[in-house]
């Protein structure tokens, strides 16, 4: 076990939790591929898994059981690296966490929120099996964590109570995540055709990955597609349309996408989606196709949630010790969209603000964002890998002139005037190449990004 990247082990496919003897067949015990978390020193941290096995047992799915492994193994790794034992958590403990949260940079604020909610949803349960001990409660209980009850209202008006803790950090903390390289995708592509125990998940892995990273959709705009929206798309010059989530009504967009992942995607509905519908059908009389495209092997819609475990179970699976997530497939593809536009600008002089403005404006209208502000660390990520893929352009075009500067050579040593006129022209054309493939567009409006909103407020 790495226990430098990760802090669980994954139980085997015929995993089943003990229980009765006549009852561990029952669905409530099954636990295939369910995690196991440990110290950093090795140990088993019993008090987590007991808490697993309980959420379990409780009708928790073994997807969302992992999950909450994989939250609480942060946790896990911070009071390993204090030397602290579980028993010893406070309000400062706490604090402290969401200190150290903060300063790994790979978190936003609601996520840490989250975390902090986990572990003390943890803590209200394992102070059940303990004897003596106040770990969670009101002010004035005399509990180590102390928290307090808000009631709040949904946009629906519906109140609901939230445990508040003063721990928690506000939800606009921004975290730091960047586009997923090519490289990590094609592992992770490949990592499906072989971690997946069925064939169908296999394909609709597969068809999920290239299509959030074909179409930079979100997590929960990737749910809402149904089948007739991918077979409208090939009969509409392969514009596929997609409810844009975050945005009032959530209005439809249409996103161009290539044939090849078209073709990928009819495909999987036409067989691989089709056999499942049928053996459900055949299984359950009553069953009924609801035309998600994305669905479980049950025939339901898809969480979320379920997409971000996929790419934390092929994380594991791979070996991949980088971040990998849904979200850095969307950052790559509009990454890309702003790179291409910059190109079809480069050799117009330089590109100001406005330009600028409106590239963005074309991006945002297949990326789903209702606000330019936020779009504008793409413009530097574009400009990175752009200096990067012209370096490494220029270095092949040396070597290139190189080999032809030897071959002239040896061309006017042996007197073969039209060899030697005829690499010199060879030798002209690249070099004219070489020339533009060391000219990066002049990108300069991202730098007066805040001249150009104060403007556009006055």
């Amino acid at each position: 076990m790495n226990l430098a990247a990760q802090l669980w082990l994954t139980s085997s496919s015929d995993f089943y939790l003990p229980g009765y003897g006549q009852l561990r067949k029952s669905e409530r015990w099954t636990a295939s591929r369910m995690r196991v978390l440990y110290w950093s020193d090795g140990l088993i941290c019993w008090q987590v898994n007991a808490y697993l096995i309980y959420r379990r047992r409780s009708g928790s799915a073994v997807s969302t059981v992992n999950t909450y492994a994989s939250e609480l193994s942060l946790f896990i790794r911070f009071m390993s690296d204090s030397g602290l034992r579980i028993e010893d958590v406070c309000d400062d403990v706490l604090v402290s966490f969401s200190d150290w949260l903060l300063q790994r940079k790979t978190a936003s604020g609601s996520h840490i929120n989250r975390l902090i909610l986990r572990v003390i949803s943890f803590l209200e349960w394992y102070q059940s099996i303990l004897v003596g001990k106040r770990l969670v409660g009101s002010l004035g209980q005399g509990a180590q964590v102390t928290i307090s009850l808000r009631m709040m209202k949904s946009q629906r008006g519906m109140a609901r109570v939230r445990t508040q803790h003063h721990s928690m950090v506000p939800g606009s903390v921004a975290r730091t995540v960047r586009p997923i390289s090519s490289t990590v995708i094609s592992v992770l592509l490949d990592t499906c055709e072989w971690a997946a125990k069925t064939h169908f998940r296999r394909s609709r892995d597969r068809c999920m990955l290239v299509l959030l990273a074909d179409s930079g959709i979100r997590r929960e705009e990737l749910t809402w597609i149904r089948v007739s929206d991918v077979v409208e798309a090939a009969s509409a010059e392969r514009k596929l349309a997609v409810r844009t989530s975050k945005r009032k009504g959530n209005p439809y967009r249409l996103i161009p996408i290539s044939g090849e992942t078209l073709n990928m995607l009819l495909e999987y509905i036409d067989v691989t989606r089709a056999i499942q519908v049928r053996k459900l059908k055949r299984k359950h009389r009553d069953f009924k196709d609801e035309g998600w495209l994305f669905c479980t092997r049950t025939g339901s819609k898809m969480a979320p949630s379920s997409i971000s475990q996929l790419f934390s179970d092929l994380r594991e699976e791979s070996g991949v010790t980088e971040r990998v997530s849904a979200h850095m497939l969307r950052h790559r593809y509009i990454t890309l969209q702003v790179m291409a536009r910059l190109r079809l600008l480069n050799g117009r002089g330089i590109i100001g603000v406005e330009a600028l403005t409106t590239v963005l404006s074309k991006v945002a209208s297949l990326s789903g964002h209702s606000s330019l502000e936020s779009m504008w660390r793409y413009v530097d990520w574009a400009y990175d890998e752009l200096e990067i893929e012209h370096t490494d352009s220029a270095n092949v075009a040396d070597e290139a002139l190189d080999v032809i500067e030897r071959l002239i050579g040896e061309a006017e040593n042996s007197s073969n005037v039209f060899l030697t006129e005829s690499l010199t022209i060879v030798r002209d054309a690249l070099s004219q190449l070489g020339m533009k493939s060391y000219e990066l567009p002049s990108v300069v409006a991202h730098s007066l990004r805040g001249s150009a909103s104060q403007t556009r407020d006055n």
